[in-house]
Parts: structure tokens; C-alpha cells; sequence
């Protein structure tokens, strides 16, 4: 290399005549049927405490799209509700040390609180800013933050897959398929290039459809 730089040696450099396999962006984006999320989410017990969180954890991760470690990494401070009972998340450790933040639906607000409300004895508004909002139920680790591979965990538990990642992946699909501008996903999902949301949403429609079987359950195809 020293020596082509300089000018001392007249020969092509070998590694220009390698062919590299392409790389195909985001080509194990994976989706999530929907129905059957639905369902399973349906099934789970919420009379008690970690039900309540397993689904609550669950449906914010389904409904900000925020990748694993931004969902584990949220606290008492990370919350706030305004005088109208708006509730926003703001997820202080995103991809690229950049902060954002999310006003979540009333209906996840509600579950949210629900939560919040039984985990904290009806007092989370006034616990403590560094206690965490998913924290642990066994007794070895009462009150502690669970970690990216509790939430794994349940994912597998509760909606038969590790990968929380394809909960990012059936977030944006359900955001396109809602009509919203790629623009508009980009921001959420916290893209620096439009190419790149770009990339992610051709991945994602190439995925197969999270709606087949209900499709052939209504033709009348078992």
C-alpha cells in the first residue's frame, strides 16, 4: 500500500478485483401478525402486577416503536403528565446520545397508569425520580429496573418471539399501512436519512403479510 502511494510500484491493488456479496439492508426485518398479537395481548392476566406491566411494557413498546434498550432505560423522571392528563415519555438515551420524546393515546395512558398506579401504592407521581417504571417482581431483585434481556424475555413469553426489535419492525409497518408520511417515520423512529426509513419500509413490504391467514380464514381456506 506504502509503496502504490508513493508512486514506487505500477500494479493494480488485488483487492479492487474482489466481488463483495451486496449487502441487503435490513433484510431480517421481521413483522408481527398483528391478530396474533391481539389476541395474545387479550389472554394476558391483569389482575396481577406483572401482568399489568407485561402488557403495559408491551403496548408502549408497540405504540412508540423505541428500540429495547430505550425501553428499558426509562425512570420516574422520564414521565410527565401535564394539567390536561396528557402523558409524555421521554426517552433520554436514544440511538446517537439524542434524547425524544413520545405523548402516548389515551388508551396506552391508561394502561400506563394503571400500572404505575398498582406497582406505586396510587403514589408514582410522587415516588422518587430514579425509581424505575418497569421494575423487577422477583423477590431476589424486588423494585429493581429489569434489563433489555428481562424484556426479551417476556416478549418470548408473552408474544412468542425474543426479537423485541420486530416490535419496532410492526410499529412502522402498522404507521405505513395508517397512512403516515415516511417523513413522519423517520422522526419517530429516529432515522438520520430518510434513504434509511426508506430501506427499512421496503424491507418491511417485502416481509410476508402479518394478515394472511385471517385473508384465507375469511375465503374460507383452513
Amino acid at each position: 500500500m506504502y509503496g502504490r502511494k508513493q508512486g514506487l510500484l505500477d500494479l493494480d491493488n488485488p483487492i479492487a478485483h474482489v466481488e463483495w456479496r451486496s449487502a441487503h439492508a435490513y433484510q431480517h426485518a421481521q413483522l408481527l401478525n398483528t391478530i396474533d398479537v391481539a389476541r395474545r395481548m387479550k389472554v394476558i392476566d391483569r389482575t396481577s402486577i406483572k401482568g399489568k406491566c407485561d402488557y403495559a411494557l408491551l403496548l408502549v413498546a408497540l405504540s412508540t416503536g423505541r428500540r429495547v434498550v430505550e425501553l428499558a432505560n426509562l425512570w420516574r423522571a422520564d414521565l410527565y403528565v401535564s394539567a390536561m392528563q396528557l402523558m409524555t415519555i421521554t426517552f433520554q438515551r436514544t440511538k446517537g446520545g439524542k434524547t425524544a420524546s413520545d405523548t402516548l393515546s389515551s388508551a396506552v395512558r391508561h394502561v400506563l397508569i394503571e400500572y404505575l398506579y398498582a406497582a406505586y401504592d396510587a403514589d408514582f407521581l410522587n415516588c422518587p425520580i430514579d425509581a424505575p417504571i418497569w421494575g423487577s417482581f422477583n423477590d431476589r431483585n424486588q423494585g429493581q429496573a429489569i434489563g433489555v434481556q428481562t424484556i426479551a424475555d417476556i416478549c418470548e413469553r408473552r408474544l412468542g418471539t425474543s426479537k423485541v426489535h420486530a416490535l419496532r419492525h410492526t410499529y412502522a409497518h402498522m404507521m405505513q399501512a395508517d397512512g403516515a408520511a415516511s417523513s413522519v417515520i423517520q422522526a419517530k423512529l429516529g432515522h438520520e436519512s430518510l434513504v434509511t426509513t426508506g430501506r427499512y419500509l421496503a424491507a418491511l413490504t417485502r416481509a410476508d403479510d402479518p394478515h394472511a391467514d385471517a385473508l384465507a380464514r375469511a375465503l374460507g381456506i383452513e
